[in-house]
């Protein structure tokens, strides 16, 4: 930019075309440090990145674990190219810990290989309750208070708190 201020000044005679070339290079160097400050900034706050969830929740919706459901509070840190994922799942609360674990484990493993992430998955269990049966996949759950209608999980349900199951 600066040498082809120079160049045109030369060419032309027109010494008013060197301020102007000048002030166009420097418009630019401060729109690309703008640029790098906002990225930098949104890094070091752990600003939510919408497009990292919306693959995220894509994934976990093409990741069926059987038993899995009711993905919530999802968040997603990023530290330079590594991306820790953070979020809760319902479980049936008839599972053993050991099946639980396992299931959750086989999702992560799902998640992380569709989005072809580069740091870790985890799902936090929470025992399923009343409220969460109509997310449930299992054909025979002995839980089950009303009938299951799996449907595709939004970004804002998978970010939501969720629902904390009651107290016995």
């Amino acid at each position: 930019g600066v040498l082809a201020g120079l160049a045109l000044v030369r060419l032309t005679g027109l010494l008013w075309l060197d301020p102007v070339a000048a002030i166009s290079v420097g418009a630019l160097l401060a729109r690309t440090g703008i640029a790098l400050v906002r990225e930098s900034i949104d890094a070091l706050l752990d600003r939510e990145d919408p497009a990292l969830l919306a693959r995220l929740v894509d994934a976990i919706n093409e990741s069926r674990v059987e038993g899995v459901f009711g993905v919530h509070r999802l968040r997603a840190i990023r530290s330079g190219d590594v991306v820790h994922v953070d979020a809760h799942v319902f479980v049936p609360e008839s599972w053993s810990v050991r099946r639980a674990h396992d299931a959750a484990a086989r999702l992560e493993a799902e998640v992380k290989a569709r989005c072809g992430l580069r740091g870790e998955v985890v799902f936090h269990l929470d025992p399923c309750h009343d409220g969460a049966c109509d997310g449930c996949d299992l054909p025979r759950c002995e839980e089950r208070r009303v009938p299951s209608a799996r449907r595709k999980l939004t970004v804002d349900e998978a970010v939501s708190p969720g629902t904390a199951p009651p107290r016995r």
